[in-house]
């Protein structure tokens, strides 16, 4: 059961912490490094989940989110005093290609046997207000996640 709740919550963090790599810039947006415009703070674009990615200089990254997404089936974190309940993670990100960048999160799930959940994000874009990248998931199927700049 837990193996099961750690490959949902790897799952979702992929869906959500999405770095963009060696990222293409739509034709409207000015090009420049994709590893400068990476950072900042990013919004899921998606009323249902609250989450957000935010990718700072030096490769650290916090990812913070209300909802798992399993089978692509968005799951509520729960609720407490009426609000959803978010979760938190830090982590680390790198480009390892032009359309790749891989990373890691804190692993929630203290009874596991890792500290840390890999992250894998392909066909990786950023251009000056959008993100956009996707996750393999289980089976092979890939989810194709956008993210709007917050700041």
């Amino acid at each position: 059961m837990r193996l099961y709740a750690l490959s949902i919550f790897a799952c979702v963090l992929l869906l959500a912490a999405s770095p963009a790599g060696g990222l293409r810039s739509h034709a409207d947006d000015a090009k420049g490094n994709p590893r400068e415009m990476i950072l900042g703070k990013w919004k899921l674009v998606d009323p249902e989940v609250e989450q957000t990615i935010e990718f700072s200089k030096g490769g650290s990254l916090k990812f913070t989110t209300t909802h798992l997404v399993v089978n692509g089936k968005k799951l509520p974190l729960g609720r407490k005093d009426g609000r959803p309940i978010e979760a938190t993670l830090k982590g680390k990100y790198k480009f390892t290609g032009d359309e790749t960048v891989e990373g890691e999160v804190e692993n929630p799930f203290r009874d596991s046997d890792g500290k840390t959940l890999p992250l894998r994000w392909t066909s990786v874009s950023v251009s000056k207000g959008r993100l956009t990248f996707e996750i393999s998931e289980e089976g092979g199927e890939k989810r194709k996640n956008a993210y709007e700049r917050v700041k």
